[in-house]
């Protein structure tokens, strides 16, 4: 059994992101984070693959958004370093 199978480290995950002071919207394997009030990114965990994806808003960029991606890459990697992670960014308007 994969880690994020879970329910539990799924929650972990969401309450991880929570405490660090992101809006954290969970429902099943999805997640939608908010920081700052824009939409950061949404994660999609797919437990029998061992992967995730991460659809990252493109529009909010900048150094800072950037480091909040990779915090949030490094907190799923806290809870299973072995899975594999996708990043994709959302196409311009």
């Amino acid at each position: 059994m994969h880690v994020f199978e879970k329910r539990e480290k799924r929650e972990e995950l969401a309450a991880i992101l929570r405490e660090r002071g992101y809006y954290v919207r969970l429902h099943a394997y999805e997640y939608l984070i908010i920081s700052e009030g824009k939409i950061l990114c949404s994660i999609y965990i797919f437990p029998l693959e061992n992967t995730c994806v991460i659809n990252y808003n493109r529009e909010i960029s900048g150094e800072k958004s950037k480091e909040k991606l990779y915090e949030i890459i490094d907190i799923i990697r806290t809870i299973d370093p072995n899975i594999k992670i996708a990043i994709k960014e959302t196409p311009k308007k």
